[in-house]
């Protein structure tokens, strides 16, 4: 009978220890995820514009801020403004949100907070829009990121990929002879 009993006692140590493990492993692996909305966007060559949502799915925990660097190809679209996402401007706090401006640069570096309260759940933290510079294929991408929650404490992260494509119209107009030998001149 003692031997069972011991037994029993291994037993139920090592249940405990492996639920354990499992909620250690657990808390460990929920991270925020980012991600771009639309994933791909299609805007026009001549003029066009699209607005990006920049999604968190802050999982377990609250998000207080964020500062991200979102990349792009800078000869296909620029960013021409940034707001906050309605995940921000639906909170029962101020927010505020800083960005660096539209520059020759290859990146946009956004600066995000909410001021007394904290993000939960799935929600927009950000809005970019972009306008066309040419033709072809832009990846968005998130360049690297630092969240925090109320306690200041950095919120681990992972990011999905977006692109946008502009689609530009290969021109069907006919041209002379003299104007087509003069491009290679």
């Amino acid at each position: 009978m003692l031997k069972m009993a011991n037994g029993m006692g291994i037993l139920w140590r090592s249940i405990a220890v492996g639920a354990a493990l499992c909620l250690t492993v657990g808390v460990a692996q929920a991270q925020t995820q980012i991600r771009f909305v639309p994933g791909l966007a299609h805007i026009p060559c001549e003029g066009g514009t699209i607005g990006i949502d920049v999604i968190a799915d802050v999982g377990v925990g609250d998000l207080r801020a964020a500062s991200l660097v979102i990349a792009f190809d800078k000869d296909v679209v620029r960013p021409v403004s940034v707001e906050a996402g309605s995940a921000l401007t639906e909170l029962p706090c101020q927010s505020v949100t800083f960005w660096n401006g539209a520059t020759d640069a290859d990146s946009v570096a956004i600066d995000l907070a909410g001021l007394g309260c904290s993000v939960t759940g799935t929600g927009a933290i950000a809005h970019i829009v972009f306008r066309n510079q040419g033709a072809g294929e832009s990846p968005l991408t998130v360049r690297s990121a630092r969240l925090r929650d109320a306690q200041n404490e950095s919120l681990g992260y992972t990011a999905d990929s977006g692109a946008i494509h502009v689609e530009c119209a290969i021109g069907n107009e006919r041209a002379t002879w003299g104007a087509t030998k003069s491009l290679y001149r």
